[in-house]
């Protein structure tokens, strides 16, 4: 990036757009003139990870000496992706630390003075994922708060952890770059927070799906106490537990098949060898080589296999996130337990979240067929297995009657994987924050589960350009808080979704939640919000008391004692343990 500045850095137009007067330099963006938005994009947070930086910890562009003063930053679209390797997006680029904001009434005293903050972190699996999916307009005028989102690092250029790797950074530790990406954007939130007009003491760290697991992330990272004040996690992944040497031993197939594993004679005998090749390679290349097993979705939203039953690691997904030692200290219910960063806290699921992209399509199949699909997964775990889940989710054996097949299957995965998991999490966070509360002399802070049982009002076109999800599926909330029903179809030629009343209840609900929550770091009892330790001992939550708020058809939120406790027993009577949530 630092060769092409005289070509990237562009004066102010003649126009003059709004201006950002950042620590590193102006930014001028574009200002919609009907809502009074002024967006700020692909602005520069952090050193391009190229060179010695790639598979690196992340540099500040202060620090690297990357400002672009006294030039104007060309603020008016995205900066490139980061290179993606999932089933949604390929390409990106290296250079790719960008940062975008969202500032709603320009011009009212800059901004808006002191106004609180969201900073977004996208999903996809770790392994792809892009703000430029992601137009925060709609949200920022909805709440009139300020909106960031970055681009972080993903896959292999995000969280490849090796012993050679980890031999040759100053802290011993590799991995989690992508994580240290979010943690610098973060930190540039709160440097330029008077410029942004926003209030620094008030800062909503929240993400989706991988975006949500890397709010549980920083969570488990001392190094981000004050870098944010609220946390809102959807749909995260709580299966955050493997170590670094673990994840070194893992990834030792990587290497190989990079060309560049360890050897005992030559240019790859030395740690530094290795790495030096590692980052000799193209772009292209370090994309190639990324595990179809780094890929998790199919194996997190099908059925068990059975020899899952035999194997200690329950499902063994490939973990991608890690616990390092230097960033995340602690597997995060350790973490939770220990208040390592106390705080307002809402983690949110949905009821069907595997109905984003069953791994079968069963909706039209026969009784008999689906029972024995589920009986070669399920009775595994013991004879019977399958019929006593089939019961236990309404599903009537051999009869037209009862829950549909569709949605007993989806629903199976994302209870063991997901439901279960946030209740763990849930009476963690209220115990563990109120705690550390207690010590330093605060409040315990609200920690909140909600519940997301609401559907749309008919399919939408979602990740499968084949299947339409019905039910409560992942990334429901995120696409109706967002007011942005077609993210997952834009582009592929599908019909635009045509959202009804229902569905406008429901995006109002969802956006009043991100925007009341980042303002009080609380929600209101007056409107069904309990917190999770509601009516329990001491006001804290436990696996064995604890209260979500089911978000209803319409939006409306009803308060559920021990919701889905009968399904999570099962679960767990089977041996469907934290070993079977998900991952990354």
């Amino acid at each position: 990036m630092l060769g092409l500045v005289s070509v990237l850095l562009l004066a102010a137009s003649a126009a003059g757009g709004p201006l950002l007067k950042l620590d590193c330099g102006r930014a001028e963006g574009v200002l919609n003139a009907s809502t009074g938005v002024a967006a700020f994009k692909g602005i520069p947070y952090a050193m391009p990870p190229l060179g010695d930086l790639r598979f690196a910890k992340t540099v500040s562009l202060r620090e690297g000496g990357g400002c672009w003063a006294p030039s104007v930053w060309n603020a008016s679209k995205f900066g490139d992706d980061c290179m993606q390797s999932g089933q949604f997006n390929q390409g990106g680029a290296e250079d790719c630390l960008f940062i975008n904001a969202w500032i709603p009434s320009w011009g009212s005293q800059e901004g808006g003075a002191g106004r609180p903050v969201m900073v977004y972190s996208y999903g996809g699996d770790l392994t792809d994922g892009r703000s430029s999916s992601y137009d925060m307009a709609w949200l920022a005028e909805r709440t009139g708060h300020v909106i960031v989102s970055m681009n972080y690092r993903v896959n292999l250029f995000g969280f490849l952890a090796l012993r050679e790797l980890s031999a040759e950074a100053p802290s011993g530790v590799s991995g989690n770059f992508g994580f240290w990406d979010q943690l610098e954007a973060l930190r540039w939130v709160q440097t330029n927070a008077a410029a942004l007009g926003a209030d620094r003491s008030r800062v909503t760290f929240f993400g989706q799906s991988s975006g949500g697991t890397s709010v549980f992330a920083l969570l488990a990272a001392p190094l981000a106490r004050g870098t944010f004040s609220r946390a809102i996690s959807l749909s995260g992944s709580a299966n955050l537990t493997m170590g670094l040497r673990e994840a070194e031993s893992q990834n030792v197939p990587i290497a190989k098949a990079l060309g560049c594993d360890a050897q005992p004679h030559g240019p790859r005998s030395t740690p530094a060898g290795v790495v030096a090749c590692l980052r000799n390679l193209s772009a292209l290349e370090v994309q190639a080589a990324v595990p179809a097993s780094w890929n998790t979705v199919k194996a997190l939203w099908s059925l068990p296999p059975p020899e899952a039953a035999k194997d200690p690691r329950g499902m063994a997904y490939q973990g991608i996130a890690i616990v390092d030692g230097e960033l995340v200290t602690a597997p995060l219910r350790d973490a939770l337990r220990k208040g390592t960063n106390p705080m307002p806290f809402i983690v949110s699921s949905l009821a069907e979240e595997a109905d984003a992209q069953p791994g079968r399509v069963v909706s039209g199949m026969d009784a008999a067929a689906f029972e024995a699909l589920t009986d070669a997964s399920l009775d595994a775990w013991g004879a019977g297995t399958g019929a006593e889940v089939r019961r236990a989710y309404g599903y009537d054996d051999g009869k037209a009657t009862g829950a549909p097949a569709q949605l007993v299957y989806d629903s199976i995965m994302t209870d063991y994987g997901q439901t279960c998991a946030s209740v763990s999490v849930v009476a963690d966070a209220s115990r563990g924050f109120a705690k550390a509360a207690a010590e330093a002399g605060d409040p315990a802070p609200a920690v909140y589960q909600m519940y997301v049982s609401a559907r749309p009002t008919h399919p939408v076109w979602g990740f499968d350009a084949t299947y339409q999800p019905r039910y409560a599926f992942h990334s429901l909330d995120i696409l109706a808080g967002l007011g942005h029903w077609d993210l997952w179809s834009a582009g592929r030629g599908k019909p635009a979704y045509q959202p009804e009343h229902r569905d406008t209840l429901l995006r109002d609900a969802i956006a009043e939640v991100f925007g009341n929550f980042t303002r009080d770091g609380a929600l209101s009892s007056s409107e069904g919000w309990q917190v999770a330790g509601a009516g329990c001992p001491g006001g804290l939550a436990s696996p064995s008391c604890y209260t979500a708020v089911n978000v209803t058809d319409g939006g409306v939120a009803v308060p559920t004692r021990q919701l889905r406790e009968d399904i999570c027993t099962l679960w767990s009577s089977l041996g469907f343990d934290e070993r079977f949530w998900w991952s990354n």
